[in-house]
C-alpha cells in the first residue's frame, strides 16, 4: 500500500548487499550515488584487505567526508574570490579576467 506523496523506493546494491533507500525528489539521482558509494568501498577494501566490512564502510564514509569537506573549503574559497570582485574597487576593473582569474 502506497501513501500518495511518498517518495519511491530505489533498490540498489552496496559490495553485493541489496538496499532500498527512499528520498525527496529533486535531490540526487540514488543508483548514482549508490554507484560512487559502491566504487569507493571497494577501492578502500582493496587497500586495507584484512578490515572487516564494518571497518571499510568506516573507512570509506571517513574517506567521502575528507573529499567533500575540500570540496566544500575549494568553493568557500572561490566564493569569498568571487564576492571580492562584486565589491566596489574589488578588483581592477571589475572584470576578473583582468586580475589574472
Amino acid at each position: 500500500m502506497s501513501t500518495s506523496g511518498a517518495p519511491a523506493g530505489v533498490r540498489v546494491v552496496l559490495r553485493g548487499r541489496p538496499f532500498t533507500l527512499r528520498a525527496t525528489e529533486g535531490g540526487p539521482d540514488l543508483g548514482e550515488v549508490a554507484r560512487y558509494v559502491d566504487v569507493r568501498l571497494a577501492d578502500v577494501a582493496a587497500r586495507t584487505r584484512s578490515a572487516d566490512e564494518y571497518t571499510v564502510a568506516l573507512l570509506t564514509a571517513l574517506d567521502i567526508a575528507f573529499d567533500l569537506k575540500a570540496a566544500l573549503d575549494d568553493a568557500d574559497g572561490v566564493l569569498a574570490e568571487v564576492e571580492g570582485w562584486l565589491r566596489p574597487g574589488g578588483g581592477s576593473d571589475g572584470d576578473p579576467a583582468a586580475d589574472g582569474a
